[in-house]
């Protein structure tokens, strides 16, 4: 049986906004923001680099995301930092979320200059997402992140992890708009709140055929990489629940398109 190293790659930029490069849950947390707006509450999540950065959450999450709402960020000793989102858009303080016509995706340009300190190590690459349109190897280990029913948000600041795999291929489903739109399934639900959390796929060992596989050291696949997007629960009168993920080839491309004009 061969066994590989599994390599952690930590690279620094001496940029304006420094990326998050290193592989630990507990970084990746710090790029994953709570969204709200009255009772009404989502999660979303930055991309970005020292020329443009974005806060990504799904589309009917955005809905509500107006110039009165807030975005919470984790700070240190498990704070909360809360900035209305007029506080950090581009232009005149008024969310213009660029949006996928048929995937519930929405992305918002936005401007961290004056809460620079704050958004040191926030970002995430554009290079760190599946540029693909494909789904997950069922057998590769799955974290979702980000706030169901609010839980972390308030008092000592925690976006919450849960662990799964893929249960599917690429899906086409009917949105909440009556919209055919692609996704993968993975085997937990998600919960309300975890809309729009990122999904990243973790540079773990797993189990392929007979054989536990670890990852080249050095190689593209030892690096964590966003795979996707939590939008919604699929469910039935049984009570069995899967959570639907559209791919983060969707938010790539959604920003090329911002990004040429």
């Amino acid at each position: 049986m061969l066994f590989r190293i599994i390599f952690i790659h930590i690279v620094t930029f001496n940029l304006f906004i420094q990326p998050v490069l290193s592989q630990t849950l507990e970084e990746l947390s710090n790029t994953v923001a709570y969204l709200t707006k009255g009772s009404q509450s989502g999660t979303g999540f930055f991309i970005g680099n020292s020329d443009n950065c974005y806060l990504v959450t799904a589309a009917h999450v955005s809905k509500f995301m107006d110039e009165g709402s807030a975005v919470k960020i984790r700070i240190e000793n498990d704070k909360s930092f809360s900035i209305p989102i007029s506080g950090i858009v581009k232009g005149n303080g008024i969310p213009k979320w660029h949006e996928n016509e048929k995937q519930d995706v929405a992305i918002l340009n936005i401007d961290v200059s004056y809460f620079i300190e704050k958004f040191k190590h926030r970002m995430l690459p554009l290079s760190r997402f599946e540029q693909k349109l494909v789904a997950p190897k069922r057998e590769r280990h799955l974290v979702v992140m980000g706030f169901p029913l609010s839980l972390g948000a308030s008092g000592f600041f925690s976006p919450l992890t849960a662990e799964s795999n893929s249960a599917s291929g690429l899906l086409t489903i009917k949105s909440e708009n009556g919209f055919n739109q692609t996704v993968f399934v993975i085997d937990k639900p998600s919960i309300e709140g975890y809309s729009g959390s990122p999904v990243f796929l973790m540079p773990w060992p797993f189990s392929d055929s007979a054989a536990i596989t670890m990852l080249s050291v050095g190689s593209e696949e030892a690096k964590v990489k966003c795979v996707g997007i939590m939008v919604s629960t699929l469910s039935d009168s049984t009570g069995g629940k899967l959570g639907a993920i559209i791919p983060s080839y969707y938010i790539v491309e959604l920003i090329n398109e911002i990004e040429s004009k």
